[in-house]
This record gives structure tokens, C-alpha cells and sequence, in this order.
């Protein structure tokens, strides 16, 4: 996955997500979803992209987003990190079965049954005012105050594993940027329209 943004939010360069080793890469799937392709995230594996270099510019508010299908009904798994700042993701339950959450110092989740894509929007606009918005069903409640900062990661948490066992279609961030409900409900339409689920 590359930034869009031209190296502005990231020291030295691009906030690219990359893995040097081969066998931490997840798998590039052909026809994961109809005719289109995924990132497959194995069972049990440490399979995880990364940035180089670290985000500097991402005090809230923020919006992490991704289109992902969890087929692991046992532990937390991180979609999308920012392992700075104190740490911010959208994940899958971080602490029960069929949930998706995000968090930014504390966990706000939501509904997300297994083994079913969801295009998952996590918005971070203050400690009180955050939200999850689960295929464009939106949420509002704490969540934590963290930037989205230091290394970026998919597939998982950074330092405490939580790795991804499933799919990831697409995911992105925006700094400086909360979606409201409405556009939280566009973005989950447009994803649902585009990937056919």
C-alpha cells in the first residue's frame, strides 16, 4: 500500500507499507471478491506491512477506513495501527466475537459478524466524541484522545501481535479529517458498491 500524499505527513519520505520478508508479506489473492483481488492474512502467522518511516502530523481529528472480512472468531486482530502517540486502530474485536472496534486509548466497538466483509470507518474526534461506523451504521461515544502518529502497520498492532486472520481489500487514513455520519454512510456505500458485497 503507498501514500497518496506525496511523503507530507511522514519523516524523510513516503508513508509506504512494505515488508522486506518474504514470508511476512501477506498473500496478494486474484479473485478474492468476484474478479478482484485482496491481501490474504494466514492463520496463526505474523504476516503485517509497515512503514519505513513514521507519521508526524496526526492529532485528531483522523479517520481511519478499511473493507476487511475476519474469519477468526478468538482473538483482538488490528486492521490498520499508528503504533506512536499512544496508539490508534480499527480492528476486530479487541474483546468479544462478531465485534469490530477503534480505538484510541480506549476501545468503542460495534457489531462485525465473522466471516462476512465489512467496510469499516474509524473516526477519532476527541476523547468523548468518537466513533465506529460498521457498514454505515455509525456509533458515538469515547474512545481515547491518541494521535495518529510513529509507524504505521496492517495486519498487526505493532508490539503486542493481534494479528490479522482474514482479508483486507482496501484501507486508508486521513489526517486533520473526521467523517461525519454522513460521509461515514457515503464511504460505506461507495465500498459496497465498488467491491460487490
Amino acid at each position: 500500500l503507498y501514500d497518496q500524499t506525496a511523503g507530507n505527513n511522514c519523516t524523510g519520505a513516503t508513508c509506504d507499507l512494505t515488508n522486506a520478508t518474504i514470508s511476512q508479506r501477506p498473500a496478494f489473492t486474484l479473485n478474492c471478491i468476484g474478479s478482484l483481488p485482496c491481501m490474504t492474512f494466514a492463520s496463526g502467522s505474523s504476516q503485517r506491512l509497515r512503514s519505513t518511516n513514521a507519521a508526524t502530523s496526526g492529532s485528531q481529528p483522523n479517520t481511519h477506513s478499511a473493507v476487511a472480512n475476519s474469519t477468526n472468531t478468538g482473538a483482538a486482530q488490528s486492521i490498520f495501527l499508528s503504533a506512536g502517540g499512544g496508539a490508534t486502530q480499527i480492528n476486530f474485536r479487541n474483546s468479544a466475537d462478531n465485534q469490530a472496534g477503534v480505538f484510541a486509548g480506549t476501545n468503542l466497538n460495534t457489531t462485525a459478524t465473522d466471516g462476512s466483509y465489512h467496510a469499516i470507518q474509524g473516526v477519532l474526534n476527541g476523547a468523548s466524541n468518537n466513533a465506529i461506523s460498521v457498514d454505515g451504521s455509525f456509533v458515538t461515544a469515547g474512545g481515547g484522545a491518541n494521535a495518529m502518529v510513529g509507524t504505521l502497520s496492517m495486519g498487526d498492532n505493532g508490539s503486542a501481535g493481534q494479528f490479522m486472520n482474514g482479508t483486507i481489500l482496501e484501507a486508508g487514513a486521513w489526517g486533520s479529517k473526521a467523517f461525519n455520519s454522513t460521509e461515514a454512510y457515503s464511504m460505506s456505500a461507495n465500498q459496497h458498491s465498488y467491491w460487490g458485497f
